[in-house]
């Protein structure tokens, strides 16, 4: 945003050069890229009478015009109402000047006007801000009489004001405000428009001036656009709209984008005689989705964008009405038509002291702190222990109190601020269990040779990986290309693809795991079910080709085997792994039950969707819910002593029916074995000619561990004797007999 020194001038004193000003305003977080001096050979010109008018008349006879002063394509001879013949034009033209190209960061859009910089000025000097009184001189006549204003829209515009004034003469502004307009890279256009770029480069307040007389039915009506209506811009372009784009309308049609551009339909032209004035605050959002579909960048929209002040209306358009009735004479119609349906006030925020030494590690005495606060504007009043803070509404940025010590510091000096060598550090910290269950399954994973990996949250609405996938897609509504248009529903497709990248660059050996949120489609709230997951992938050799064993490819067990790791380290017992049908695996696919919920699902991916990523490779996957996981899972460690009496193995080779998990004889084993039961493992399945034919042998190890005293032969046996029992009447399992 271009700045003029002697503008801001006009607001507050300082004295300042303008280097030290451009100094001054970096340190303030108002960034100066460039200083430009702005110099004039006024001297050359005389004040002379040409036609009726008074202009400035060059050594060689030519009239100065906005083109050879200003050096722009504005041809338009320069008036000089008030000058004497004869004199120099210097004697009436403005001094020197200075003009900053300062970089405004979004977040302060109260700085996109000239007064907005004066305000940060007044912080730094002390001085007060001289903030313009529009007084405008009403005629007996009232606006509620020729216009009416229908906002249909109240949440994209919460506030529309609108002011009429008649009887204008359109034509040249003068000479001072011009060089203002020029100074600031504006081109003077007529009286009536560079009034209301004056107002905006002041304000920071964008403005608009419709033709009165091509407005039909005298009302506005603020609308959303109809899907495949036309409408043409000042700068002659023909825009297709659809319901993202807000309209100002006159009742019957379209008469401009609302806080983008105006239309060419209602231009003020040299003939217009009766203007409409438009003011308003459009919601933020709704003007950068219109600008950014309609291609379209103006000093309005990027104004409303970052949001100006809703309750800064009514002086913004009593400003424009003052200065129209100085450069284009006219009569200010009585009253504004001004609809508010959604009031907007002012942020409360509480500031304790002690925050503020806290924060900033220094002390600020109370007394300056009131002195900053109450300079960039905000009304506050001061407790023993907090400041009562309320903030006004040209600074939507201010809304906690970490704002406040922030500009508290920003004004103060971040260069007073004297770096330390030690600092307080609190030991206690609460402790966030969920980064903490985090940090432990990413620690177990990495210690069973995974690597960790993050892929982007968002996918390709038309990826191959998710064409079996049964849920229908969560597209975001405004996606930055149709590549990342949906948010993953499942992990996989991140895994599969980053497998691929492995492949196809000869590194088929890899242990993958990923820790993400997946979003799936819900009726809660009519929002998507948002999950914390963990997802793993392996492929290759499980060990390498060695003089000591030979290599060996990972299998479906292996990846079995990870994942029961992961549910042992975090203490998560009674576990049951059975098959199922995934849209992802098959050969086999594997879904975990516990206590009746199903945490995740494991398997060897299916051949199809192999193909479709053209990777010949077997590839073994496991996908587990964080989220279901972590709300069961037990944070209490109990010591148990070791035992003082040797551990009793029995081994036991049971006969069951072929199609009988494995788990769940285990699962009925720890069920029957009693409290001494510590472990059972299987060490031997086997079917063959010495077992019947619709039966598998299953050969498993159990340990019992004693608490009181050494088990006695008679003990153990009568406990193997109990578990027998139960096993065939539950199971129908028997103990082999050869």
């Amino acid at each position: 945003m271009k700045v003029s020194y002697n503008w801001l001038k006009e607001y507050v004193d300082f004295d300042f050069s303008p280097e030290e000003l451009a100094h001054r305003l970096t340190m303030l977080g108002l960034e100066v890229e460039s200083v430009t001096p702005l110099n004039h050979d006024y001297g050359k010109y005389t004040i002379a009478q040409r036609g009726g008018d008074l202009v400035a008349i060059g050594p060689s006879g030519e009239i100065a015009t906005a083109g050879n002063l200003f050096n722009h394509e504005d041809a338009a001879p320069v008036p000089f109402p008030g000058t004497r013949v004869g004199k120099s034009a210097a004697d009436y033209l403005p001094e020197a000047d200075t003009i900053y190209d300062v970089s405004v960061t979004p977040n302060r859009p109260d700085c996109f006007g000239i007064l907005g910089i004066a305000r940060e000025i007044s912080t730094v000097t002390g001085n007060r801000l001289r903030i313009p009184n529009p007084a405008v001189q009403e005629s007996s006549e009232k606006t509620e009489t020729y216009i009416s204003v229908d906002v249909q829209d109240p949440e994209g515009c919460p506030r529309y004001s609108a002011r009429v004034v008649k009887n204008i003469t359109v034509g040249p502004s003068p000479y001072w405000m011009q060089y203002r307009l020029y100074s600031v890279g504006i081109r003077a256009i007529s009286n009536v428009v560079d009034v209301t770029n004056y107002v905006l480069m002041e304000y920071g307040h964008p403005l608009h001036a419709f033709d009165f007389s091509l407005l039909i039915q005298n009302k506005i009506q603020v609308r959303r656009a109809k899907a495949g209506e036309r409408f043409v811009t000042l700068d002659g372009k023909g825009h297709t709209l659809d319901p993202d784009i807000l309209l100002i309308c006159d009742g019957v049609r379209p008469v401009a984008l609302a806080g983008i551009m105006g239309g060419l339909n209602s231009e003020v032209k040299e003939t217009t005689k009766d203007i409409l004035l438009e003011c308003a605050y459009f919601d933020p959002m709704v003007i950068r989705k219109g600008a950014k579909k309609l291609e379209i960048s103006s000093e309005s929209s990027m104004r409303f964008e970052r949001g100006v002040d809703p309750n800064g209306t009514i002086a913004a358009i009593n400003r424009t009405a003052q200065l129209i009735q100085q450069t284009a004479n006219g009569d200010v119609l009585q009253g504004i038509a001004d609809v508010y349906p959604r009031k907007i006030e002012p942020v409360h925020i509480q500031l304790p002291k002690a925050d503020i030494r806290r924060l900033l590690g220094v002390d600020i005495d109370s007394s300056e702190t009131e002195f900053i606060l109450t300079h960039l504007g905000l009304k506050l009043s001061q407790k023993e222990d907090r400041f009562e803070v309320d903030v006004p509404t040209f600074r939507p940025d201010l809304t906690r109190p970490v704002d406040l010590i922030e500009e508290i510091a920003r004004v103060y000096g971040y260069d007073k601020i004297e770096e330390k060598k030690s600092s307080e550090i609190v030991l206690n910290d609460h402790v966030n269990t969920r980064e903490k269950f985090v940090n432990l399954v990413r620690d177990i994973l990495v210690g069973q040779g995974f690597k960790e990996i993050l892929t982007n949250s968002m996918i390709p609405s038309n990826d191959d990986v998710l064409k079996e996938f049964p849920e229908t897609d969560v597209r975001l509504t405004n996606p930055i290309s149709e590549d990342m248009a949906v948010l993953r529903p499942t992990l996989l497709p991140g895994l599969l693809r980053i497998a691929q990248r492995n492949i196809f660059r000869q590194l088929p050996n890899f242990r993958l795991f990923e820790i993400g949120r997946i979003f799936r489609k819900t009726e809660k709230n009519g929002r998507p079910e948002e999950s914390l997951y963990l997802g793993g992938i392996l492929s290759g050799m499980a060990r390498r080709e060695h003089w000591f064993h030979k290599s060996r490819a990972v299998d479906f067990y292996d990846l079995k085997g990870f994942t029961e790791v992961i549910f042992d380290q975090l203490k998560f017992g009674n576990l049951n792994f059975s098959e199922t049908e995934h849209w992802a695996f098959d050969n086999p696919s594997v879904q975990i039950e516990s206590g009746g919920q199903i945490p995740g699902y494991l398997g060897k991916i299916k051949e199809a969707l192999k193909e479709r990523l053209d990777v010949p490779n077997d590839l073994f996957a496991f996908e587990l819910n964080l989220d279901d996981i972590e709300v069961k899972m037990d944070w209490v460690r109990l010591y148990k002593p070791i035992p003082k009496f040797p551990t009793v193995r029995r081994d036991l080779a049971l006969l069951v029916d072929i199609t009988l998990p494995v788990g769940t004889l285990i699962q009925t084993i720890h069920k029957w074995g009693g409290k001494y039961l510590q472990s059972v493992d299987v060490f031997d399945v086997y079917t063959g000619k010495q077992v019947p034919p619709d039966k598998k042998s299953v050969a498993v190890r159990l340990e019992f561990v004693p608490e009181e005293h050494t088990f006695t032969e008679e003990e153990i046996n009568q406990m193997q004797s109990v578990l027998l029992e139960k096993l065939h009447s539950e199971i129908g399992a028997e103990l082999r007999q050869s």
